[in-house]
């Protein structure tokens, strides 16, 4: 179907299929959807505002200016999405999933995020201010200025990434894994690490200003010349 300006605001709907469709200017305001699925669409200015959502699948789908702010999602599925300027902000999410998908401006502001996974995603200019983060994974990613600040995270894993420009600052972290990285500008400033992985990895430029570390445990750390620095030179 083709649907232009079409408003389904304040209603109810179990086990909707809104599946290969061409949607402009789509209101779903104020709804209560179970089930839904809105695969292999192509969505502009597609608004989901004020909604609770269960076992909602928006897969394989182009996303222009997408809008699901203020909503209660639980295990959310966006993958293999292609999206620009999305935003989520002031949601409340249960397992989250947008792996494999290419993300431009993607604000996830002031959000609650149990067990988030951004697998296998390319990122430019992600932010994840002000969260509360349990279990988050971030692994085998390609990030462009990635912003974290102002978060507490728990079991963090940036396992296999490619970092430019990543900013930690004034966060709490515990049991976070940092493995087999290349980091360029890395700031960590006005942190507390406890049990901080940062194996074998690849640091330029890295600022470690103002931190405590407990039990940090370092294998081999190089510096821009690639050369093993000494791990006791990262205390204090």
């Amino acid at each position: 179907m083709t649907l232009d300006n079409l408003s389904l605001d304040d209603m109810t709907l179990d086990n909707l299929s809104l599946d290969d469709m061409t949607l402009d200017n789509r209101s779903l305001d104020d709804m209560t959807l179970d089930n839904l699925s809105l695969d292999a669409m192509t969505l502009d200015n597609l608004s989901l505002d004020d909604m609770t959502l269960d076992n909602c699948s928006l897969d394989d789908m182009t996303l222009d200016n997408l809008s699901l702010d203020d909503m209660t999602l639980d295990n959310l599925s966006l993958d293999d999405m292609t999206l620009d300027d999305h935003s989520l902000d002031d949601m409340t999410l249960d397992n989250l999933s947008l792996d494999d998908m290419i993300l431009d401006n993607l604000s996830l502001d002031d959000m609650t995020l149990d067990n988030l996974s951004l697998d296998g995603m390319t990122l430019d200019n992600l932010s994840l201010d002000d969260m509360t983060l349990d279990n988050l994974s971030l692994d085998d990613m390609t990030l462009d200025n990635l912003s974290l600040d102002d978060m507490t995270l728990d079991n963090l894993s940036l396992d296999d990434m490619t970092l430019d420009n990543l900013s930690l600052d004034d966060m709490t972290l515990d049991n976070l894994s940092l493995d087999d990285m290349t980091l360029d500008n890395l700031s960590l400033d006005d942190m507390t690490l406890d049990n901080l992985s940062l194996d074998d990895m690849t640091l330029d430029n890295l600022s470690l200003d103002d931190m405590t570390f407990s039990n940090h445990e370092v294998y081999c750390v190089y510096d821009a010349s690639h050369i093993c620095v000494d791990p006791s030179a990262l205390d204090g």
